[in-house]
């Protein structure tokens, strides 16, 4: 060994030897020295300390708080302190038992980590001390339940019904290009919404959660856009042709453009015989399945010549007009009365001349009572040689094969600007009727407001003719 000697302190002078093996003894002289005195020496023997014992550890097992762990190398003739731990937990160490001594650390929080460290101690011999590192149980994954998806136009919606504020959910993921976005949550349910699908187009939504100590949380739900579905228009005895039409959300129907010659169309049905759904022209349809959709007719009525009870206003007439007078009481072929439609003149609109025959007084033509504008019209026929004048216009209409078309008489006029709504088109501006009023002037009424006028000149003013018809 080596003997090394310190700085004395006042009566005390410090001497350490090194270099010995563990439990090895020595002897360390120490000599004096001093002119005029004798030579002075000691011999003092020490022991160098024996080898620490230093604990020794099996595996970690983990548990729900904390983790137990073997020391395998104890030997009772030593002694074993407190062990101690990082981390909040708390170290307890068990009976000795064959495994070793157990050393139980509890007070962790789901997947925390700890270190323990056990020390020995022992007279003549160096302390031991040795530390190992655990881990509590990580919590079970919260892995994300949904409910059923609904599909939307461009995706679809679904709910996770297991939402747990407690855990981190991080941004929802879906492929096939579209994107997901959640919405507030309400209590448990969390709303998640995929958008940018193309119609039909399914995909997986992939929601993930989050916790510290806890196994990370995955789901994924896949879900799909709504189909397009295709709705085709038959004609069902019309003419005409219409594009099939594509949705897959509720859409307004194309306008029909179908026509049936003295027939009024009256809407769509599922089925051709009108049993099945009916839909109005341009209604919402909600486009969930393919469909043909039938246009439905409604059919002159009166065809046998006017009986009672077979017309309303609204009807289409037998000459393919609409019904604008009824009145029950009336004996057959005046029963009701009908005005052409729209375009009868075969423009979009009626057309605008002269009521004629300027400065003549034409006899049987002072008519104004319902009734008597056919007898007008026949009398301005007859006695007025001026051509393209309102009543050879209307008198020269043979709308569904009819040729006893007027024009209406002051009276007539007024009952058919009454009911123009239900006559439908365009029926605006001043209207002539086969009333005359004296020699230079006739009746005519605005059909913008209802007010009627005596002195109107025949000849200077044009206005628009609309023939009808009594039935």
């Amino acid at each position: 060994g080596t003997a090394t000697a310190g700085p004395e302190v006042g009566s005390v002078l410090p001497i350490t030897v090194t270099g010995m093996a563990p439990g090895q003894s020595a002897n360390l002289t120490v000599t004096t020295t001093r002119t005029g005195y004798a030579d002075g020496t000691a011999t003092v023997s020490g022991l160098a300390l024996d080898a620490a014992l230093t604990p020794e550890f099996g595996d970690t097992t983990q548990t729900a708080d904390g983790f137990t762990v073997n020391v395998t190398n104890y030997d009772g003739a030593f002694t074993w302190p407190d062990p101690t731990v990082t981390e909040g937990g708390t170290a307890t160490a068990g009976d000795l038992g064959d495994d070793g001594l157990p050393i139980t650390v509890t007070g962790l929080p789901p997947g925390q980590s700890a270190d323990l460290t056990v020390t020995t101690t022992r007279t003549g011999y160096h302390d031991g001390a040795a530390t190992v590192t655990g881990t509590a149980i990580t919590g079970a994954a919260l892995n994300p339940s949904f409910d059923a998806p609904v599909s939307t136009a461009d995706g679809f919606t679904v709910n996770v019904t297991n939402y747990n504020s407690d855990y981190t959910w991080p941004d929802p993921t879906v492929i096939e290009d579209g994107t997901a976005t959640a919405g507030t949550a309400d209590g448990s349910v969390l709303p998640i919404t995929v958008t940018g699908l193309t119609p039909g187009q399914s995909a997986d939504l992939t929601v993930t959660t989050t916790h510290t100590g806890y196994a990370d949380g995955t789901a994924t739900v896949t879900g799909s856009a709504l189909p397009n579905r295709t709705v085709t228009f038959d004609a069902h005895g019309g003419t005409g042709s219409m594009e099939t039409q594509t949705a897959n959300v509720p859409t307004a129907l194309t306008a029909n453009t179908f026509i049936r010659t003295n027939y009024s169309f009256t809407g769509w049905n599922t089925a051709a015989n009108g049993s099945g759904t009916a839909y109005a022209n341009q209604a919402v349809y909600p486009f969930t399945a393919d469909a043909i959709l039938y246009a439905q007719w409604a059919g002159p009525c009166a065809v046998g010549g006017g009986a009672a009870g077979t017309c309303v206003v609204g009807d289409i007439g037998p000459g393919g007009g609409k019904v604008f007078y009824v009145k029950e009481s009336n004996p057959t072929g005046s029963r009701y009365m009908e005005a052409a439609p729209q375009t009868w003149s075969g423009g979009s609109y009626d057309p605008a001349t002269q009521w004629g025959c300027y400065g003549d007084d034409i006899a049987e033509t002072s008519g104004t009572a319902i009734g008597t504008g056919e007898a007008n019209t026949a009398a301005i026929v007859a006695g007025c040689a001026t051509d393209g004048i309102a009543a050879k216009l209307a008198a020269g209409y043979a709308g569904g094969g009819k040729n006893d078309w007027f024009l209406p008489s002051k009276d007539e006029l007024n009952q058919l600007y009454t009911q123009k709504a239900a006559v439908g088109g365009s029926l605006t501006g001043f209207y002539w009727s086969s009333s005359q009023y004296g020699a230079y002037y006739a009746w005519l009424q605005n059909f913008s407001d209802g007010k009627q006028y005596d002195s109107t000149y025949k000849s200077v003013n044009y206005h628009a003719v609309r023939p009808v018809r009594a039935f």
